[in-house]
């Protein structure tokens, strides 16, 4: 897909540096973090590492909220938006992605401690995010988030998954109204569809091939296209599907999307079996149900992607491989593992800390 959308490009050094850029800071991550996972506790590790980048950036957000500038860089809020560390209210989908992996806390800390327990220190680690989601006012990212709890549902299945559903439903509800952008008038007005439209109009005057990546301003210009409520210079139509379809053509967009469905389709196949026959035993291990959220983060940015970015804006993209990279990961290495020998590791591991933990 990335080869035609370069290749045939009527300007091609453009889409060389638009798509070259992804090659170091994208592309490459999903080899990187398969390597990070060998195991349940390297899992662990990177279930805590997105807590504490959602706990940071969250706090960030918050000291944004309360002075008006973030500490990290000294960004200010934008257009009423909290923007974070990233100087922009594209941070609402960066908190969103980050979240869904954290999420597997709930079963890391319920490994040792009770219900209650678990759930206080779940929201004491993790309401800053949720602010920054709320202050960023990113519908797409609250929909992201809403979509990873009706993953899960898929997953888990049972008679609870009515639950999941209604939970699903209640949070994208809640957030949308907290930031107050979901109310008809502000979606009826939202320049996506006049950037959606033009998206199509450029598609269809380059349909098997595509007009080359990054060139989704300039197609347009040359067609005397202009945006109803965007700014000329914008260079994305605000929806990864069609940024694929304009860019690389019916050819592209099938080839990318066999890449990404096909992993979802995937990991969805070896982790669901796995993951209910570990929640009906008895095991210590949570090995499938943390990897069973790293899977949804990568679903999340699918469906985040739907009003979010173009296929290489590199933080986004960046979020997505390493997710896919961790699932992957996981799910090649627990293969092999039966329940017994995931169950043995965990109390290794958990016999360890204690070990480690002994004056």
């Amino acid at each position: 897909m990335i080869a035609i959308g370069v290749v045939f490009s009527e300007h091609v050094w453009v889409s060389v540096l638009h798509a070259g850029t992804g090659l170091n800071k994208g592309f490459i991550l999903p080899f990187i973090a398969m390597e990070c996972v060998h195991g349940e506790k390297d899992l662990r590790r990177l279930v805590w590492a997105c807590v504490l980048a959602c706990f940071w950036e969250g706090l960030d957000g918050l000291h944004q909220a309360l002075t008006g500038a973030d500490f990290i860089l000294g960004y200010a809020c934008n257009a009423g938006r909290l923007t974070g560390s990233l100087g922009d209210y594209t941070v609402g989908n960066y908190i969103a992605l980050a979240l869904i992996p954290a999420f597997a806390l709930w079963f890391v800390l319920r490994r040792a401690l009770s219900p209650l327990v678990s759930g206080l220190l779940c929201f004491a680690l993790l309401w800053p995010a949720f602010f920054l989601l709320i202050g960023a006012a990113s519908r797409s990212g609250a929909l992201a988030v809403a979509a990873a709890v009706g993953l899960w549902m898929l997953l888990r299945g049972g008679r609870g998954r009515w639950k999941f559903a209604v939970m699903s439903l209640v949070i994208l509800l809640c957030v949308l109204a907290l930031q107050g952008r979901a109310g008809v008038g502000a979606v009826e007005r939202d320049g996506r569809w006049s950037l959606w439209d033009i998206a199509w109009r450029v598609f269809c005057e380059h349909p098997w091939l595509g007009a080359g990546a990054g060139r989704y301003n300039e197609a347009f210009r040359a067609l005397g296209l202009t945006p109803e409520k965007d700014l000329i210079t914008i260079s994305h139509p605000h929806n990864l599907y069609l940024d694929m379809l304009y860019a690389h053509g019916i050819i592209g967009f099938i080839l990318g999307m066999i890449f990404l469905l096909g992993f979802v389709w995937w990991g969805y196949r070896r982790i669901r079996p796995r993951l209910l026959a570990e929640m009906a035993g008895q095991s210590p291990s949570i090995y499938w149900r943390m990897t069973a959220w790293f899977w949804i983060g990568f679903g999340g940015w699918l469906v985040n992607g739907i009003f979010g970015h173009d296929f290489y804006r590199i933080w986004w993209l960046a979020l997505a491989m390493s997710h896919l990279g961790v699932m992957i990961g996981a799910v090649v290495n627990g293969l092999g593992a039966a329940p017994d020998d995931l169950a043995a590791q965990a109390r290794r591991d958990e016999a360890s800390a204690v070990e480690s933990s002994t004056p």
